[in-house]
């Protein structure tokens, strides 16, 4: 209606139009709610049910797709990142991976009150296999299923200790290589919110700006910076951060065969 028209029209006439426009909107509104709700619940319950089943031992047919319904449900681009991520451990069977992430772990005064210290550390493991798995959590994360690499055992070490010479011995943990102990404050972010983080363009954009990438890491958070598969990159990534004696250190802590890297 044309504003000439409502212009002859008594105000309480424009009012009554108005009234009616708005009731009219509601009812689309409340119509449209009901059909998403609808069709949510349809999605929810055939999520459900693949999950079930799932769990069961039946299977869509795609093995990673199946992994990621079974622990996430349904989120396609998150299916996709994964993918991507898996293609990466093609043919790297047996060996090295390396999470260097950064984390703030507690500094106890005795008569102050406990701070934080920002500090880059360093995972290192053996892939088992080349897909990714789920495994249960440790620690805090004891209850939950996480999606996460085909890797047994690890070792971990702060990246301000310099590892250019051999014989440097190192600790191996059992389980899950992004676990989160009661007692290991030092720990990464979680390989979903890695996998997250990756579907999108920037990781700020799903609000996760503060785990990825550089910046100041606040208190009990962490960030992953990078993570390297495969003894080549690897080999590469020790020399350049001045830890290369960590590779046979880290070979023999983990029972790993060693194929000497070559220089150059």
């Amino acid at each position: 209606m044309g504003s000439d028209i409502l212009d002859r029209m008594p105000p309480s006439d424009v009012f009554t139009l108005l009234e009616d426009a708005d009731k009219a909107r509601t009812a689309l509104l409340e119509q449209h709610r009901q059909e998403l709700e609808a069709k949510g619940q349809n999605i929810s319950n055939l999520i459900e049910n693949l999950r079930r089943r799932i769990n069961a031992g039946e299977s869509t047919g795609d093995r990673l797709r199946d992994l990621v319904l079974s622990l996430y449900g349904f989120d396609a681009l998150f299916e996709d990142s994964a993918r991507a991520f898996e293609r990466e451990l093609a043919g790297k069977k047996g060996e090295f991976v390396l999470l260097h992430f950064q984390a703030s772990t507690p500094f106890r005064h005795a008569l102050t009150e406990t701070t934080y210290h920002s500090n880059d550390y360093v995972r290192m493991g053996v892939l088992a296999g080349e897909h990714l798995i789920g495994a249960m959590g440790v620690g805090i994360l004891a209850s939950t299923e996480q999606i996460t690499l085909p890797v047994h055992q690890y070792i971990q070490v702060a990246q301000i200790m310099m590892f250019e010479a051999e014989g440097i011995q190192v600790k191996p943990e059992k389980g899950n290589i992004f676990a989160a102990h009661w007692i290991q404050n030092a720990h990464p972010p979680e390989l979903e919110k890695y996998l997250y983080a990756k579907r999108t363009e920037k990781a700020g954009a799903l609000g996760l700006p503060s785990l990825f990438g550089p910046g100041h890491v606040d208190r009990r958070e962490s960030r992953m910076r990078e993570i390297v598969i495969g003894d080549e990159l690897i080999t590469k990534w020790l020399k350049e951060h001045h830890m290369m004696g960590l590779y046979k250190s880290a070979a023999i802590a983990l029972s790993k065969l060693i194929l000497e890297p070559t220089e150059g």
